[in-house]
């Protein structure tokens, strides 16, 4: 009589994945698979669908038997570029491709990226996706707070002659600045001011204020 086998039951794997075919031999017989495969050791398949078939050999008599192996392709995925934004930006929220999937990272809620809390400087986000077949795959995106400037005031009081000057000292954030409180540069001659509050904002070339 022929040997009895089985090449066991139809695969569906995600790519990249292993692959184990192994025969049911309950009579002991001689195992061999085409397509270079070895009974019982992992191998990785291409994508798409393949058949495999065994044939077992007992007494000079064979039988044998396919099983079917598909392979299916990893989701492309991507991230919508984001710009580069100020920690006083408002959260934006972020897009992965195709919809439905998963981010995470400093600064991330849900879809939203909040600078803020994110602080300056460079942050990789991650977007996890998978697809209706259960095939996953992942992108990353490197979102760039930019640093606000640090502002500091100081009042010199002149020994004679004039009454002295304001000066504002900058330091982070990207030079060159511009200074917006009704005076003229970093520097303002006390003489030229009315008495009042003056209210100093700086912006760094990226357009981050303090």
């Amino acid at each position: 009589a022929a040997p009895t086998v089985s090449a066991g039951t139809n695969q569906m794997v995600c790519d990249g994945s292993n692959v184990t075919l192994t025969a049911n031999n309950p009579d002991g017989a001689t195992l061999s698979w085409d397509n270079g495969v070895s009974d019982g050791v992992p191998f990785a398949p291409s994508v798409g669908t393949q058949v495999y078939t065994v044939t077992a050999s007992l007494s000079g008599c064979t039988s044998d038997d396919q099983v079917s192996v598909t392979v299916n392709p990893l989701p492309t995925v991507s991230i919508d570029p984001v710009n580069s934004m100020c920690p006083e930006d408002a959260p934006i929220t972020v897009t992965g491709n195709p919809a439905g999937g998963t981010f995470s990272g400093t600064g991330i809620t849900g879809t939203s990226f909040d600078p803020g809390v994110a602080g300056s400087g460079t942050h990789t986000i991650t977007y996890d996706y998978t697809d209706g077949n259960g095939c996953s795959n992942s992108t990353t995106e490197n979102v760039i707070v930019n640093a606000t400037p640090s502002i500091n005031g100081t009042v010199t009081h002149a020994a004679s002659g004039s009454d002295g000057s304001i000066d504002i000292t900058v330091t982070g954030g990207n030079a060159p600045y511009t200074f917006d409180w009704g005076a003229e540069g970093n520097s303002e001659d006390l003489t030229d001011l009315s008495p009042g509050t003056y209210t100093v904002t700086v912006t760094t070339s990226d357009g981050c204020s303090s």
